[in-house]
C-alpha cells in the first residue's frame, strides 16, 4: 500500500487522482479485517472507486459502509445483482437497492456513475448495455428531479 499512496501523492501534485477500485476479495481474504477501511485510515491520497455489487456480494451493509467512507468515494461501479444466481444483471433488474444507491451518489456529488455488467443471462451485451443505460437514466432524471 506504501507504493500505491506515494503514486496517488505524485499524482495529486499532478492534478490527478488514484482511485482503487475494489472487489469482494478486499473484504473477505482476511477474516475480521476490512482492507478498504485499512486503506482508507493508512493513506490520505487514495480515493475509492466503490463496486457496489461485489460490496454487497460481501455481505456488508452497503448504505452504512458508504456513510462510514463518504470522504473517500469518488465514484461508483453500478452493477445490479440476478437474485437467485447473485450474477450481474442489468441495472435496475435484479435485487440492489440501485435507486438508494443513486441517492447516495446525489448526496456525496459523484461526477459520474460507472455501469458495469459481467454476466448476461438474457441479452447480448451491447443490447445489455442500452438498457442499462435506460434504466439508469429513467433512475437517476427520477431521483436528480
Amino acid at each position: 500500500m506504501d507504493d500505491m499512496e506515494r503514486i496517488a501523492k505524485r499524482l495529486d501534485q499532478e492534478g490527478m487522482e488514484l482511485y482503487y477500485h475494489n472487489h469482494a476479495h478486499e473484504f473477505t481474504e482476511i477474516p475480521g479485517q476490512d482492507i478498504l477501511d485499512y486503506m482508507v485510515n493508512n493513506s490520505k491520497h487514495i480515493n475509492l472507486e466503490v463496486d457496489l455489487y461485489w460490496l454487497a456480494c460481501s455481505e456488508h451493509d452497503v448504505l452504512p459502509w458508504l456513510e462510514a467512507h463518504k470522504d473517500r468515494v469518488g465514484l461508483f461501479h453500478m452493477k445490479d445483482m440476478h437474485g437467485s444466481s447473485r450474477k450481474s444483471t442489468e441495472v435496475g433488474s435484479g435485487i440492489l437497492p440501485i435507486k438508494e444507491y443513486v441517492q447516495v451518489a446525489k448526496q456525496l456529488a459523484l461526477p459520474w456513475l460507472i455501469v458495469e455488467q459481467e454476466e448476461f443471462q438474457l441479452y447480448q451485451p451491447l443490447e445489455a448495455t442500452a438498457i442499462c443505460y435506460r434504466q439508469l437514466e429513467a433512475i437517476v432524471e427520477e431521483v436528480y428531479s
